[in-house]
């Protein structure tokens, strides 16, 4: 995840109000930084995920970070629970010591909790 232009110009919407300046680029610039540095500080080792079938973010080598997965007591494995695509090393969205192919499977590194979804009006 990564700042988006509405969490930047939030952000840089706090920084002027602390500072008194009007819009800058120095503002959203901060703001962006401190947004980023944030998020980043959000992402755990996957070793502390839980694994009681929750649904979290996951950093996938050479896959991304926009993976949503949750730990699969049946199989004892990490697993997709949304209908994404997952790395082509992982067999049915599961991510086992080796696949069908005796290909090791790819595994998740990191990891953070989903974001709230968003409230409608």
């Amino acid at each position: 995840m990564h700042a988006t232009k509405e969490m930047i110009k939030a952000g840089a919407r706090a920084v002027e109000s602390l500072i008194g300046r009007s819009k800058s680029l120095a503002s959203n610039q901060v703001a962006e930084a401190a947004i980023n540095a944030a998020l980043a500080a959000m992402w755990q080792p996957i070793e502390t995920a839980p694994r009681d079938g929750t649904e979290f973010q996951a950093r996938i080598p050479g896959h991304g970070q926009d993976n949503v997965i949750a730990w699969d007591d049946n199989f004892e494995c990490w697993a997709f629970t949304r209908d994404q695509e997952p790395p082509d090393c992982w067999t049915d969205g599961y991510c086992w010591e080796s696949n069908e192919d005796l290909q090791s499977s790819v595994k998740p590194t990191h990891w953070m909790p989903l974001p709230p979804t968003p409230e409608t009006k």
